[in-house]
C-alpha cells in the first residue's frame, strides 16, 4: 500500500504551499520530493522551495525545505526518451 501527497505548484512556489510542505516534511515526517522542467525556471523553482527565496530571507527558516529531493526532468532524460 503507497500512500502519498501530491501538490502541484503551477509555476513558481506561493508562501502557502511553501509553509504547507514545510509543516507536512517538519511535522509528519513525509519525505519531499520535486519534479520540474529541465530549465533555469526549473531549478528556480526547486531553489526556492529548498533554500528560500531572495524576498522573502528573513523568514527563510519557516518557508525553506532544505531536505527536498529533486527528481528532475534532467537533460539526460531527453537523450533517454525523445
Amino acid at each position: 500500500k503507497n500512500c502519498c501527497i501530491v501538490i502541484t505548484g503551477r509555476g513558481y512556489p506561493d508562501i502557502p504551499t511553501r509553509r504547507f510542505l514545510r509543516y507536512l516534511v517538519e511535522q509528519l515526517h513525509l519525505p519531499a520530493y520535486c519534479l520540474v522542467d529541465s530549465d533555469p525556471y526549473g531549478f528556480d523553482i526547486l531553489a526556492t522551495y529548498k533554500f528560500g527565496s531572495l524576498q522573502l530571507a528573513y523568514d527563510a527558516n519557516l518557508l525553506r525545505v532544505p531536505d527536498i529531493r529533486w527528481l528532475g526532468v534532467f537533460t539526460s532524460d531527453f537523450e533517454d526518451f525523445c
